[in-house]
């Protein structure tokens, strides 16, 4: 009933799941009840790990809103968005406020398991899937860099010329917003099928975004320009695309025109030549040039620490432990970045784990390896030692992650009062 979601999935703990704990005895003081309590233990389990925390007015409307934020904060799933020590605890419960102000970290649901997606993580917690991310702009016109450059193209569900579906499009809005791209011109405007989200990417980053995007029920196709087959597929589309909505944009620009009319009569032999101008190759010309327009933006410099390498080397540990805590490295690491960290501090920060996760990495295969069928003395005397080892490599990773909480908790302080 009172245990940290870290503790209840495996993961490996630290003084900050015990705050979490103290956040559950403070719900009880005030309210008179758990927080969480089902029928089954399994059940209650879950609610720790995915279930926001109740509103304590539900149960005394004279509670203020100030102390439901000091048990959000100390509550809160993750250990990074959570009071860093006990000292912070009580000087926020002196006070009666919290002295900073977290940013909203959820965004949308995984769309395997429906549990919650982090903004600034790749990867769920709970069923290990790994969303792409948006990697680092290539450079128009650097040399040996063209046939690098592709597009993604979504094409469906739908047909060309069809408006792409309103709910999917909130899905995709949510889902540039994570990978770090700018979903602005989405958001204003329902783009019609097919149309092209991004160019300018490895073509291995658009396979990982395209089969991000197939999760979410959306038809996309990787265009590569140097790829005979891919550029005919994408021409045929946008062609197709173009036919469907020509005749719409014509009899639009007719109902526009009618001030046109009056001078076809006084001057035709003027006025003919700049129409069928218009019609056969300016107004065409403009049409194409706007659906060849990718629909958003990306950074050019891109993400400077690979939080997607990460959260994936994660995914691939056989150990929970050193799962959970590179996971969690991960995270507080993209969640500093957001804060507009220097480059240099969060180099020199990701710096610090670089060697370690290695070593990690290094001990959970060569673990995992002796594990397999039926160890002997000697091969289960190696396992005891590389346990012992491994604890070591994850304490001091502990260590540092908290250091780097601590750094994202200092740019998001409000009047100085987190030290």
């Amino acid at each position: 009933d009172y245990a940290a979601p870290e503790l209840l999935s495996g993961g490996l703990p630290d003084p900050r799941a015990d705050i979490y704990s103290a956040g559950v005895v403070l719900f009880e003081m005030l309210t008179g009840s758990l927080p969480f309590t089902s029928s089954s233990p399994h059940l209650t389990i879950q609610r720790h790990m995915n279930d926001p925390v109740p509103a304590i007015r539900d149960f005394d409307p004279e509670l203020s809103d100030d102390l439901q934020a000091i048990i959000n904060t100390a509550m809160a799933k993750l250990p990074g968005d959570r009071f860093q020590t006990a000292s912070e605890f009580s000087l926020a419960i002196r006070k009666g406020r919290v002295g900073r102000s977290l940013p909203p970290a959820r965004s949308s649901s995984c769309p395997q398991c429906g549990a919650p997606l982090y903004r600034d993580f790749p990867l769920c917690l709970r069923c290990g899937y790994l969303e792409a991310r948006l990697a680092p702009a290539l450079p128009i016109g650097r040399a040996g860099e063209s046939r690098a450059r592709s597009a993604l193209l979504i094409t469906g569900p739908g047909e060309p010329g069809d408006r792409f579906p309103l709910d999917l499009r909130h899905r995709l809005v949510d889902f540039v917003s994570r990978i770090g791209g700018d979903p602005r011109r989405i958001e204003k405007r329902i783009p019609r099928l097919p149309f092209f989200l991004l160019r300018n990417l490895t073509e291995q980053n658009a396979r990982e975004l395209g089969a991000s995007l197939s999760e979410l029920g959306i038809e996309s196709r990787v265009i590569n320009p140097d790829n005979p087959e891919q550029r005919r597929f994408a021409r045929r589309k946008i062609a197709r695309k173009f036919g469907a909505l020509y005749p719409r944009i014509l009899l639009i620009m007719a109902g526009m025109s009618g001030g046109f009319v009056a001078q076809l009569n006084n001057a035709p032999q003027v006025m003919l030549p700049l129409i069928g101008a218009g019609v056969f190759l300016v107004l065409p010309t403009v049409t194409l040039i706007g659906f060849l327009r990718p629909e958003i933006r990306q950074n050019i410099e891109g993400s400077r620490i690979p939080t997607a390498a990460l959260a994936k080397l994660a995914s691939q540990l056989e150990q929970p432990q050193a799962r959970s805590v590179i996971q969690r490295i991960s995270l507080s690491l993209a969640q500093l970045e957001r804060e507009k960290a220097k480059g240099s501090e969060l180099e020199q920060l990701y710096g610090g784990f670089q060697e370690m996760i290695a070593q990690v990495q290094a001990l959970d295969g060569e673990l995992s390896r002796l594990r397999k069928g039926s160890p002997g003395p000697d091969e289960l005397k190696v396992i005891s030692q590389l346990e012992s080892t491994l604890q070591r490599y994850l304490d001091r990773l502990l260590r540092h992650s908290v250091e780097v909480d601590r750094v994202r908790l200092a740019k998001i302080s409000v009047g100085g009062e987190v030290q």
